[in-house]
């Protein structure tokens, strides 16, 4: 995953309700409109939407946040003949990995 950082941007928003959205995940478009201005879109909900969505997705753990503002790891199932010497370091290379998407 690359991470680009922006300083100094424009971001307008178009939501589908009007109302408090601090600490609520919204699903939309983010575009580039200009060299520094951005515009989200929120995308009308179809059904219910996941309780928490992944924000990392790797081959032994998921992040979500959850609907409180938390966040937390999923460990997946292990396939049959993995590496016991290997498994704890690709373990905390993928928490040090999902941790950087919150920086």
């Amino acid at each position: 995953m690359k991470k680009v950082t922006y300083t100094r941007i424009d971001l307008s928003c178009t939501l589908q309700q009007v109302g408090e959205t601090n600490s609520k995940c919204l699903r939309g478009i983010l575009s580039q409109d200009g060299d520094r201005t951005f515009r989200f879109e929120e995308t009308i909900s179809k059904g219910r939407s996941p309780l928490n969505p992944k924000l990392y997705d790797g081959k032994y753990l998921s992040m979500v946040r959850r609907q409180n503002g938390k966040y937390q790891f999923h460990m997946k199932a292990l396939a049959d003949g993995f590496d016991k010497e290997k498994l704890p370091h690709a373990i905390y290379s993928e928490v040090s990995a999902a941790l950087q998407i919150l920086d």
